[in-house]
């Protein structure tokens, strides 16, 4: 509402300085044609403004994203039921010993940070692609299973490093590729709406994540 109320001001500032002309009502004399007109313009801006700052519908805003708002759960549910307690909780190495799981949690940090990272150099312009590949992380569930509860052959060290990685890659890219689409996806007016969507849905997927986190364990 800030927002809207400072574009509102802006906007009235803006039409009393493009009418220099009004200044001089303060001083009595007659009221021309010409001067009618000019108050007549500013009322007309004036409306216009008023009418452009009208409060924004969350469901009209919501009906724009919802694919990416719904995408941006199933990041976090993937990511949170997995890491940190899943990948800690079971993970052993003979090698690494309780180093393991802080290597581990090491590991996804620094790949989530350049997931994030690497927004600056590419960005995915198709929705279609970002919602699919936000879909698709679903995967990480039974490949984690198998290295951490498979055969012998996937349980290394590895492998689990690798997928760690990947997991806090593809979370970092996504979760930023999402929070830059959506609100462009929208007017300008509606941008900010869309952003508190966002953020409420990631929220949500964060709370559903870790809460999922306990069944794996268990």
């Amino acid at each position: 509402m800030v927002y809207y109320t400072n574009l509102k001001l802006d906007a009235l500032e803006s039409a009393v300085q493009n009418n220099p002309n009004d200044q001089e009502h303060v001083a009595p004399k007659s009221v021309t044609n010409s001067e009618e007109m000019e108050h007549t313009s500013i009322h007309d801006r004036i409306v216009s403004v008023n009418k452009m700052v009208d409060p924004v519908s969350y469901w009209w805003v919501w009906s724009q994203i919802k694919w990416l708002a719904i995408s941006a759960i199933v990041i976090y549910l993937v990511t949170l039921s997995i890491f940190p307690g899943y990948i800690t909780e079971d993970v052993h190495s003979a090698y690494l010993g309780n180093w393991y799981p802080v290597l581990l949690i090491l590991s996804y940090n620094v790949f989530d940070l350049l997931g994030k990272m690497l927004t600056s150099v590419y960005i995915i312009k198709s929705q279609k692609v970002m919602i699919s590949g936000s879909f698709a992380r679903l995967v990480f569930f039974p490949l984690f299973y198998m290295v951490l509860h498979g055969p012998s052959v996937l349980r290394t060290e590895v492998l689990v490093f690798i997928l760690t990685s990947l997991l806090g890659v593809t979370n970092g890219y996504f979760t930023s590729v999402h929070m830059i689409v959506a609100p462009k996806t929208v007017s300008l007016l509606e941008a900010e709406t869309a952003g508190i969507i966002m953020v409420l849905f990631f929220v949500s997927g964060l709370l559903l994540g870790s809460l999922l986190s306990w069944v794996w364990i268990i």
